[in-house]
């Protein structure tokens, strides 16, 4: 396993935790599989003291599943931890879409407007990983909603709460009009926040995040 990125940037726990949290969030690093402590130090350019704290904090999150023998691995997500994600996420992305709605600025839906022409592009493309290409897109646009809400505890929240790897479980499913329809969603939250359609924004969002093979699980 090589993470890529400059090992001279990451001298501490607290930087090891935060990469390795957003590879396992990002699908970078995939649920159940095993982690080594010294491919870790290796990879970070960092000792195992710090590894070891960055680890139990993953644990602590419930990312990583620690055994009494020091066996790691990426925490594995059933249907019982995927559905908790899916109703703490619709909750959360109803609201900030909203706020997002009031208080968006044309810089502000510019960038939208450019993670949903990258979302078209990619559909018009194809390619063998569209399902986790296409959820890192749909992540990231949900994420720069709750940017322009801006209230950063908020953000906060929905960052620890949000994990992409409910999206890549559920885009694994899609066919081609399921993606079109996605796609189309997005245009229609787009349009909502552009216009600072309050009430619009919330039921583009509400459709948009509804799954009912989740919700029923």
């Amino acid at each position: 396993m090589t993470l890529e990125t400059d090992p001279s940037r990451l001298n501490s726990s607290e930087s090891a935790y935060q990469l390795l949290r957003q590879q396992i969030l990002d699908g970078t690093l995939k649920s159940g599989v095993a982690l080594k402590e010294r491919d870790l130090c290796s990879d970070l350019g960092i000792s195992r003291t710090p590894v070891r704290e960055a680890l139990r904090r993953l644990s602590a999150d419930g990312l990583v599943d620690i055994s009494p023998r020091r066996s790691i691995r990426v925490t594995q997500i059933g249907p019982h931890e995927l559905k908790e994600i899916y109703e703490v996420g619709s909750v959360l992305q109803t609201y900030v879409t909203g706020l997002a709605a009031v208080k968006s600025t044309k810089t502000d839906v510019q960038s939208l407007t450019g993670l949903v022409d990258k979302m078209e592009r990619l559909l018009a493309a194809g390619s063998e990983n569209l399902a986790a290409e296409y959820a890192q897109l749909d992540h990231a646009f949900h994420d720069r909603i709750a940017e322009i809400a801006r209230n950063s505890r908020i953000l906060q929240i929905i960052r620890q709460a949000v994990d992409v790897r409910l999206l890549a479980n559920v885009m694994d499913r899609y066919e081609a009009d399921d993606f079109r329809a996605s796609l189309e969603e997005h245009r229609l939250i787009l349009a909502a926040i552009a216009s600072k359609d309050q009430r619009a924004a919330r039921a583009a969002i509400a459709k948009h995040v509804r799954h009912p093979e989740l919700a029923d699980t």
